[in-house]
C-alpha cells in the first residue's frame, strides 16, 4: 500500500460491516488497490484478546442472526470470483435449481474473513463502533494519516451532508430527511 502517498488516497468511510458494507468494501478495495483507504464502522464488532475483530455473540451479550438468505445464481455470478468462492466454499444448499441458501451469520463471518488480507495490508481498517455524525473521524478529521487534504475533504463532505439534509428538510419535511 505504500506506493501511493496518504494525501493521494481516496478515503472511504463505510457505515456497517454487514453483507452489503463488507461486499462494497471488498469490491472497492480490489478495484482501487492502494489508491483508497477504507474504514468500515460496525457497532456489532469487538476486538478479542488476540487483537482480531470479530462479530459479537453470546459471550458479549448479543444474539447473532440465524435467518437464512436465498441468493439467486444470477446475483451470485455478478460478485467477484474470490467473493463467490469465499461465501460458498463447503456450502451448496440449493432450494431451487437457480438459487442457494446461506445463513446470514455465515455470510457475515465469511465476508469478515475475506476482509483480513486487506486489513493486514493496511488498505482497510475495521472500526468496532457505529458511524454517526459525532464520530471522531468526521468531527475532528482524525485519521492515522496526517493529511490536511483528508481532513479538508472530510469537513467538506460533512458540511455538504448537513447542507443536503437541511435542504431536504426544507423541501420534504423533517420526517423524510431524518433531521
Amino acid at each position: 500500500m505504500s506506493s501511493v502517498s496518504n494525501s493521494q488516497q481516496l478515503v472511504v468511510l463505510v457505515s456497517g460491516g454487514g453483507p452489503v458494507g463488507s461486499t462494497f468494501a471488498l469490491v472497492l478495495a480490489t478495484m482501487m488497490r492502494s489508491h483508497a483507504k477504507i474504514y468500515i464502522y460496525e457497532g456489532r464488532w469487538f476486538v478479542d484478546q488476540d487483537d482480531r475483530t470479530k462479530w459479537q455473540g453470546e459471550g458479549q451479550g448479543r444474539i447473532r442472526r440465524d435467518q437464512v438468505v436465498t441468493l439467486q445464481d444470477h446475483v451470485i455470478h455478478q460478485m467477484p470470483t474470490f467473493i463467490q468462492k469465499g461465501l460458498f466454499s463447503n456450502l451448496n444448499e440449493r432450494v431451487w435449481p437457480t438459487s442457494r441458501n446461506i445463513p446470514i451469520r455465515e455470510v457475515e463471518d465469511r465476508l469478515l474473513a475475506l476482509l483480513e488480507p486487506f486489513v493486514e495490508s493496511g488498505q482497510i481498517e475495521l472500526v468496532p463502533e457505529n458511524l454517526n455524525e459525532r464520530t471522531d473521524r468526521l468531527v475532528n478529521g482524525y485519521f492515522h494519516e496526517k493529511s490536511t487534504a483528508v481532513t479538508s475533504t472530510i469537513y467538506k463532505s460533512l458540511e455538504a451532508f448537513r447542507a443536503h439534509r437541511a435542504q431536504c428538510a426544507d423541501d420534504f419535511g423533517t420526517k423524510i430527511c431524518g433531521t
